[in-house]
């Protein structure tokens, strides 16, 4: 009794078994807060027992091979009014860097999108180029790309920032049953890659929306950060999803799958430690 009036002094109104209760409350409380780390990351174990690609990159090796690419056959029926195109991309070779390049049997260069010099649009209208030579990534630096698109405008945006913009941009529709490379620049449907033209790095969370998306909406994914998810609002707009082209892209040569260094665990953990710290604060 008197150890603990040293330690929790007495103050007017409380009696020693409220002091009591007092403590075994508070000390409850930190002890429930420590064991939070493992009640949050039950209610995050379905998305990670699902292997959703979260944690996941795609790595493009440094060095150079016609090989290294990812293929598949997206559906963009539901874009083709208006289009966006984002991605984290940290490069790390000299080159063209394409890397997003879907080519149809009108024009190989329907959507081409590249980490420098230039971004291509062919739309059932007519064709389209803007320049962006002027921006130069930095090489082992992530940064955040967004190409976005309706009829009459398409912008390109690094880190949120406007880098690229066109008023004349095609009008029309997007052209459908294209086939898109991740990695290489198609010079023919399918095919036809320039040695000279690659991509080599990591790629994260490339997702393709069915609209085009504000300056706003760009600017909140670069500002939550690249380990950040969709916002909800945008995920019902997602015709292409990042999981999407994990699970159904063609994986070709060298390109390997990757953490991304964006583990839930640490999220949760790094809360939990929050939480505690929080709570010794109060308790002092």
């Amino acid at each position: 009794s008197s150890g603990i009036n040293a330690e929790w002094p007495l103050r007017p109104g409380i009696t020693k078994q409220t002091t009591l209760t007092q403590l075994v409350v508070q000390y409850s409380v930190v002890l429930f807060a420590r064991m939070n780390f493992f009640l949050l990351s039950l209610l995050l174990l379905v998305p990670l027992v699902r292997g959703d690609g979260y944690d996941k990159l795609l790595r493009f090796p440094k060095t150079p091979s016609l090989e290294n690419y990812v293929l598949m056959r997206p559906d963009f029926s539901e874009a083709r009014d208006a289009i966006s195109v984002c991605t984290w991309a940290k490069i790390t070779i000299d080159s063209g860097l394409p890397w997003f390049s879907y080519a149809t049997t009108v024009s190989a260069n329907t959507l081409l999108l590249k980490a420098k010099a230039h971004n291509i649009l062919q739309t059932t209208s007519s064709s389209s180029r803007f320049h962006f030579d002027d921006n130069v990534l930095l090489k082992e630096e992530w940064y955040h790309l967004c190409f976005t698109w309706s009829p009459g405008v398409m912008d390109f945006y690094i880190n949120s920032i406007l880098v690229a913009t066109s008023t004349s941009a095609p009008a029309g529709q997007m052209i459908l049953g294209g086939t898109l490379v991740i990695g290489q620049e198609q010079d023919s449907q399918g095919g036809a890659f320039d040695i000279n033209d690659l991509f080599g790095g990591d790629l994260y969370q490339i997702n393709v929306f069915k609209k085009k998306l504000t300056g706003t909406e760009v600017g909140g994914m670069f500002f939550n950060g690249r380990c950040a998810e969709v916002e909800r609002s945008l995920l019902y707009e997602i015709v292409l999803s990042w999981d999407d082209i994990l699970e159904s892209g063609e994986q070709h040569g060298e390109v390997a799958v990757e953490e991304a260094g964006c583990n839930k665990w640490g999220v949760v953990e790094e809360f939990s430690n929050l939480v505690v710290d929080y709570l010794n604060r109060r308790r002092s």
